[in-house]
């Protein structure tokens, strides 16, 4: 056990003298005291009066930190300074996920000081810290907000210099056991570093103090920056404090009592198991959807998977309900909800647009269907016919439609089908609307038209049939300036006769070999037309 030294601190002068440190010439709390950091993490002052020689620094926090101070502040009295800052409560914990963080806005801000960093960065920059805590804290002083505190302060200063940590009991009559206060310290001192208790002396001297319910602690502060040594030296308070802050910050300060620790690795551990079965789950119902396919059951299966998994978790969890990790536990569940929800949502919608693509498809072949058995165009009772069963095949495609999608909703996540049913029979109306001048239908038609062009001619009976034409010609006088024909013809018979006056014609008789043309010339023609 580390050495330290145990005082009774009651009413006295050193009550008037450290009046003038904390409020100087009668000021209140809030008046002297000038914020650094406020509740919300947010630096409101950068720089602080500095004459350039070294300071005597104290931090205060707990029970003795001044009434009304919510921030990290500092009160100057030429080369003494006091930085008090707010204990650490048992509401603020990590938060589950960098996206719950970023929407938590200005309350992420306030954790970063409710966790105790901000008693953390005051007493880094100190050479001595007075932690004030409450008598009836000390039976379990690890698990109250003073012990989180110290453990925020072991944490965040490590043992780079000795500093004076002075531990003040407010409230008891003369009943406190110092030995068991310092124990507990060095307690909290293990959990912090990972050290033994007895490695406490070297990096603090640990000293137990008592103080009256109401007597203050001005007294206290003033003997202890009597022989605190300066921990600072020309550089400003609030810089060092700021600096200290960010680095403190960004560092992720764990600060979580043991009791604490435990519900947070317990609601942990059930978050990943709740988590992966679910994954699980939902990555067997993609596997389907990204085909096209639809999962049998899917609604009572989601439903399921969703109701037991948060059950199971609430299960799993509920020792940490009324516990200072419960807000986390409520984030995890959250967190766990969400992507339930937004993985079993997307396998809903998948399935709802392959359910409409197959019911569109159908409606469209069995318009094709329709179509290459309709009779032929031109008669309009067969238009009107054919129409009245059209507009039935929608009524039963959309039924059809429906049935399908009553297995895939999920009421609890208000996932329903109205909506797809009513914009499904939009669509089946519009198929149908546009069907005679879409590219299918009109593909039919010219298969139609080309089958009916190329249909060969139905064979006819074997037969002979016989045709005797006559051709005549008669050349009376002449040099050709009149030629003309008559024709007549019967079945297979006909007669032509022409005539032309070219008898007298140099070029007739040429042609003749001198000789006229007959006047009269007869040319018979027998035709037979035999079918096999």
């Amino acid at each position: 056990m580390p050495p330290m030294t145990s005082r009774r601190i009651v009413p006295g002068v050193l009550l008037l003298a450290c009046s003038a440190l904390l409020f100087p010439h009668g000021a209140t709390a809030s008046e002297s005291l000038i914020p650094i950091i406020d509740a919300r993490g947010i630096t409101v002052r950068k720089y602080l009066p500095n004459d350039g020689e070294a300071r005597r620094v104290i931090a205060v926090t707990g029970e003795l930190c001044p009434a009304g101070c919510t921030s990290v502040s500092v009160s100057l009295t030429g080369n003494d300074a006091v930085v008090a800052s707010p204990p650490a409560t048992m509401s603020s914990l990590p938060l589950a996920s960098t996206a719950a963080t970023m929407d938590a806005g200005d309350d992420v801000h306030h954790a970063a000081l409710s966790n105790g960093v901000g008693a953390a960065c005051a007493a880094s920059v100190s050479g001595a810290v007075i932690v004030g805590v409450r008598s009836e804290d000390l039976s379990d002083l690890i698990e109250t907000r003073y012990g989180r505190t110290l453990l925020a302060i072991f944490r965040g200063c490590g043992s780079s210099s000795k500093r004076k940590l002075v531990v003040a009991v407010v409230g008891s009559s003369g009943g406190v056991d110092t030995e068991d206060v310092a124990k507990s310290v060095g307690s909290i001192w293990e959990v912090a570093t990972g050290e033994n208790a007895a490695l406490l002396s070297e990096a603090y001297d640990l000293e137990v103090v008592e103080i009256e319910e109401g007597s203050g602690a001005e007294g206290l502060i003033d003997r202890i920056l009597e022989t605190t040594p300066p921990s600072l030296a020309s550089t400003d308070v609030a810089t060092s404090i700021i600096r200290s802050y960010a680095a403190l910050s960004s560092s992720n300060l764990d600060t979580l009592t043991p009791s604490v620790a435990s519900c947070v690795a317990s609601i942990d551990d059930a978050y990943a198991a709740s988590a992966r079965n679910a994954r699980a789950k939902i990555t067997a119902f993609r596997s389907r959807t990204s085909r096209g396919l639809t999962v049998s059951g899917f609604g009572k299966s989601a439903t399921d998977l969703f109701t037991k998994t948060l059950n199971n978790y609430d299960r799993a969890t509920l020792s940490s309900a009324g516990t200072p990790a419960a807000p986390y536990r409520s984030e995890r569940r959250e967190e766990l909800r969400k992507i339930m929800t937004r993985g079993i949502k997307e396998c809903f919608v998948s399935q709802m647009s392959s359910l409409q693509k197959t019911a569109l498809a159908k409606f469209n072949a069995s318009l094709l269907e329709k179509d290459a058995k309709s009779p032929a165009a031109g008669s309009t009772k067969a238009t009107e016919i054919d129409y009245d069963e059209e507009r039935a095949s929608i009524r039963t495609a959309a039924f059809k439609f429906d049935t399908a999608a009553s297995a895939l909703e999920v009421p609890s996540l208000a996932l329903k089908k109205d909506r797809y049913v009513a914009d499904t029979t939009t669509k089946l109306g519009e198929v149908l609307e546009k069907f005679p001048d879409s590219p299918e239908a009109q593909l039919r038609r010219i298969g139609r038209i080309k089958r009916k062009a190329s249909k060969p001619r139905a064979p006819k009976q074997r037969a002979i049939n016989a045709g005797v034409n006559l051709v005549a010609m008669i050349r009376p006088d002449g040099f050709g300036n009149f030629q003309g024909f008559a024709g007549y013809s019967l079945g297979p018979h006909g007669v032509i006769v022409g005539v032309h006056n070219d008898a007298d014609a140099p070029d007739t008789i040429n042609t003749l070999g001198g000789v006229r043309p007959p006047f009269v010339r007869i040319q018979p023609k027998l035709d037979l037309d035999i079918s096999l």
